[in-house]
């Protein structure tokens, strides 16, 4: 079975040509520069993802805060850490980089805030 991957390593984007026999990779073809083959097979294997998203905040000018995990989650997570997510209020003041979870669902990482948001008065 063949499988295409766009490389999102370096500017060129290189669309990859991945050979799959079963779960193994028998070659990668089609990359312009060998910086791309570990993101590749990482795609394969244990595709990870940036998380970013927002919470509910309490006693702030807006409903909202924006947060992030301070690394990437696996891509399977990504319904469940959501979910987990919407059970989340936090209140105001908080600052950028304060923790709002910590290891979050197991993974690992932590959720930070993205933004300062002062108490209203």
């Amino acid at each position: 079975m063949n499988r295409e991957i766009t490389c999102i390593i370096c500017p060129i984007g290189c669309r990859a040509t991945v050979v799959l026999r079963g779960e193994n990779i028998v070659s990668i073809n089609n990359l312009e520069c060998p910086r791309g083959k570990p993101y590749i097979i990482n795609e394969i294997k244990a595709p990870v993802r940036d998380f970013f998203s927002i919470v509910k905040i309490e006693g702030a000018s807006i409903p909202v805060l924006p947060i992030r995990t301070t690394g990437p989650i696996p891509k399977e997570k990504m319904l469940d850490c959501m979910v987990e997510l919407a059970k989340i209020v936090v209140k105001a003041p908080i600052k950028i980089g304060n923790i709002i979870v910590e290891n979050f669902c197991n993974l690992g990482v932590d959720v930070i805030s993205t933004k300062d948001l002062d108490a209203i008065q």
